[in-house]
């Protein structure tokens, strides 16, 4: 009995040797196993001690006889019971050990030892053990394949094709889990130094920045996570980090940092996404993608008026760019018409010639004023027009009238020239059209790269509420645009925060790239279609205002005799017949057409039907 408990103590430390080395090599399950074939194997050799006990002659307690079900070598396979007194030689023992490999379970030959065969034994489920949840990783979708080529027809133009536009390219960086994992892993160590508790539960990972969206523990204030961007960006070996405390709708903080590998937005991906198809304004802008790889289009009729600031270098010509190609690519000349202002005489020149304007591009800052006093002429003229035909808006008049009156679109390019020049008037008069100009169909687009309170007054911003900022200087140019701080910190060529209309919480995008070429060949694909009909009046009429309706310019019009005698020649008297005939802006026409009810030539609008005609030719040969 003594040598085998010697033997015993022997089987003891091979058993935790084994067993050791088994947990570091092979994982818990297999532990399992390998434990309850050695506790068979024990109880089996304990039994066949006792045997060896009973032919010596020693007295051995009586045992309760347990059945030991074991598999012999050969035979036909059946599992037989012996109890333990009557058994007199032991078959050889059968030990697995397996491996899983994939759903199925392949036996490991090289367990096998002589006179031992490697069967599967009966296995009880095994325990389930705790484990810290995985974090959520969400990839920006791939570009989509399915692209909307555009170039459709509308009346007598031909929409611009997705043709003209260039291919991104086909290389495409995708996120790695493993790194994403690790920065998570290296976050929440650096915040729980500064000490924030708490973990990382989701990571979005994005073109340019990667969001990781961090629960603080109970207890942890907000505001000192927002306190510490800057550490954080220094700990993280960062460009910048934006902190959103707390993401709006959710119970975690939003921390983003730049990508290594920051990854093009191009124009095409926009203009050719589900998003931009889908929407039916003519006034829809394709602004690029959001964090997440999403496109994200905008409508300006919806703003209505949008103020864009970015420091040199920011993406804010850019911006603007792909702002007019956009609706360039959604609407007809008889849909919107342009007022394009650019004191650098650099950025809005190719655009010379688009049948979209009603003037040339101005370039002189006090011929920008003179523009902006006949846009403020033009809203209150439709305001007169909308309050006779009973309507609330232009779409209103739009449904009702022969003539519709397209929607006017005023560009500025830097804002802070018009104010070095016509401060008072510039301010005054961007404040009348935000505020009324909306209901009448116009809409501005104003950008400035000196975000100041002496170029952005309060008057300008207050009637403002959609706002663009690229990257800025400084904390006090943010707060000048947004109303809050984070502008600073943002990447640049093209990173920019959007506020949309009745919100206050911030949307970051980045903006799509489209190059010279690319806009070279969609002004051109317009150009080719129609020649514009400028209005001159605009640009050399006087700020202040007079006439009837503040209506002045249409009384001393040298080609009203003319107008007068197409109409009562014809008997049709429309604005449109006007413009064409006598090559003129649809405005100016639109006013001749007023002054003849006025004096007895035509008679009032009649809904969608056309002006009667009250004088015959021999009435006007008699007048002459």
């Amino acid at each position: 009995m003594k040598d085998y408990m010697g033997l015993y103590g022997l089987w003891a430390l091979v058993a935790a040797f084994t067993l050791g080395l088994l947990f570091v090599l092979r994982g818990d399950r297999l532990i399992i196993k390998v434990a309850r074939g050695a506790v068979r194997t024990w109880s089996l050799l304990w039994g066949r001690s006792e045997e060896v006990d009973l032919e010596r002659g020693e007295e051995v307690e009586e045992t309760v006889e347990a059945p030991v079900t074991f598999q012999p070598r050969e035979g036909n396979g059946e599992t037989v019971s012996h109890p333990r007194s009557k058994r007199k030689e032991l078959p050889t023992l059968e030990v697995v050990l397996s491996k899983k490999v994939g759903n199925g379970v392949e036996t490991d030959s090289a367990a096998t030892e002589t006179g031992v065969e490697h069967r599967d034994l009966p296995s009880s489920p095994s325990p389930s053990w705790p484990r810290s949840p995985e974090i959520k990783i969400r990839e920006a979708p791939p570009p989509s394949k399915k692209e909307h080529r555009g170039g459709g027809r509308v009346g007598k133009y031909r929409l611009p094709p997705l043709d003209l536009l260039d291919y991104p390219p086909p290389t495409r960086e995708k996120a790695d889990r493993a790194i994403l994992e690790e920065r998570a892993a290296l976050l929440e160590e650096k915040l729980s130094n500064y000490g924030v508790a708490g973990k990382v539960v989701s990571i979005h990972y994005g073109p340019v920045v990667t969001m990781f969206e961090f629960q603080p523990s109970p207890g942890v204030k907000v505001s000192r996570i927002a306190n510490l961007s800057d550490d954080i960006a220094m700990a993280m070996k960062a460009l910048g980090v934006r902190i959103v405390a707390p993401i709006p709708g959710k119970d975690v903080v939003g921390i983003e940092i730049p990508n290594d590998h920051r990854e093009p937005v191009y124009f095409r991906e926009i203009i050719g996404s589900d998003r931009f198809k889908r929407s039916s304004s003519p006034l829809t802008m394709a602004l690029g993608k959001d964090i997440f790889g999403k496109p994200f289009v905008a409508d300006l009729k919806r703003m209505p008026h949008l103020l864009v600031a970015g420091a040199t270098g920011s993406g804010k010509s850019m911006g603007l760019n792909t702002i007019i190609c956009s609706i360039l690519y959604k609407a007809t000349p008889q849909k919107v018409k342009f007022i394009m202002v650019d004191p650098k005489m650099l950025e809005f020149s190719v655009y010379n010639g688009v049948p979209h304007l009603i003037t040339p591009v101005i370039t002189d800052p006090r011929k920008a004023a003179s523009a902006l006093g006949w846009a403020v002429t033009e809203m209150e003229r439709r305001y007169a027009l909308l309050t006779q035909w009973g309507v609330r808006n232009i779409e209103g008049y739009n449904r009702m009238a022969e003539d519709p009156l397209p929607s006017i679109v005023v560009v500025i390019d830097e804002l802070a020239d018009l104010m070095m020049v016509a401060a008072k008037d510039v301010e005054t008069l961007i404040a009348r059209l935000a505020q009324k100009a909306r209901t009448a169909g116009i809409h501005l687009v104003v950008a400035t790269q000196r975000p100041s309170v002496d170029v952005i007054t309060g008057l300008i911003k207050a009637n403002f509420p959609c706002r663009i900022s690229f990257k800025v200087t400084s904390k006090v140019d943010s707060r000048t645009i947004l109303d809050t701080m984070g502008a600073e910190k943002l990447l640049g060529l093209g990173d920019m925060l959007f506020l949309p209309p009745g919100t206050s919480d911030l949307v970051r995008l980045h903006g799509a790239y489209i190059s010279d070429q690319e806009v070279l060949r969609v002004a051109t694909f317009w150009q080719e279609q129609e020649e514009p009909q400028f209005d001159e009046e605009i640009v050399s009429r006087p700020l202040v205002e007079g006439g009837v309706n503040g209506m002045s310019g249409d009384m001393d019009d040298d080609l009203y005799p003319q107008a007068v005698d197409l109409v009562v020649r014809t008997g049709h008297a429309s604005a449109s017949m006007i413009q064409r005939y006598l090559k003129i802006g649809y405005n100016r026409a639109a006013r001749l057409i007023e002054r003849m009810e006025r004096e007895g030539v035509v008679g009032p609008a009649q809904g969608s039907k056309p002006r009667e005609v009250l004088l015959t030719p021999r009435d006007l040969n008699e007048e002459e």
